[in-house]
C-alpha cells in the first residue's frame, strides 16, 4: 500500500473543521502520521489566517478513488468550488504524495509543487517524515526546510 501525505488547511472555522477532518481521516485511514499545526497569512488574497498540518496515511485506495474520497471530505464541510484558487475555504485537501509516484495531469501533480513552494506545506511534511527523501529532488525534507529560501517567520506553532 502506498504511503500517501496530505496537507489539510482552513480558515473558515478552522480549528473545527480540522479537528473534524482528522477524526473523518482515521475513520477511513486508520492510524496517521500528523505534523504539528502552523497558522499563516492567507496568499494571493486578503483573508483571515490559515490553519496548516499535514497528515500521512496508508492506502489501498486507487489514487483517483482517494482523490473523490477526499473531495468529498471537503465538501462534507461547506467546501464549494467556484473556481477562485485563492480564496478562503472551510476545508482544503491536497494530495502531496502518493508513494513515489510521479504524475502530472490538469487536476494533480505528484509530488507537489506546494512542497517547495509554500512553508505551511513543507515544514509540516518534514515534521512528519524529516528523513524521507522527495521523489524527484533526492533531498530529505529536513533538508528542503533547511534550505528553503521563502519567508519561515510567517508560520506561527499553534494548539488546536
Amino acid at each position: 500500500m502506498p504511503q500517501v501525505f496530505v496537507s489539510i488547511g482552513s480558515n473558515i472555522q478552522a480549528a473545527q473543521n480540522i479537528r473534524s477532518s482528522l477524526q473523518t481521516l482515521k475513520q477511513q485511514f486508520g492510524s496517521l502520521i500528523q505534523s504539528q499545526t502552523y497558522q499563516s497569512p492567507a496568499v494571493g488574497f486578503e483573508g483571515a489566517p490559515f490553519y496548516n498540518l499535514v497528515v500521512g496515511f496508508s492506502s489501498a485506495l486507487p489514487l483517483w478513488d482517494l482523490y473523490d474520497q477526499l473531495r468529498q471530505i471537503e465538501t462534507d464541510h461547506g467546501r464549494q468550488r467556484n473556481g477562485i484558487k485563492f480564496s478562503s475555504r472551510p476545508l482544503d485537501l491536497d494530495i502531496l504524495l502518493y508513494g513515489e509516484l510521479h504524475l502530472e495531469t490538469e487536476k494533480l501533480q505528484l509530488p507537489s509543487a506546494e512542497i517547495e513552494q509554500y512553508a505551511f506545506v513543507l515544514k509540516p511534511l518534514a515534521d512528519c517524515v524529516p528523513d524521507q527523501i522527495h521523489p524527484v529532488l533526492r533531498q530529505s525534507y529536513q533538508q528542503l526546510w533547511n534550505g528553503f529560501q521563502g519567508d519561515k517567520t510567517e508560520l506561527q506553532r499553534i494548539t488546536l
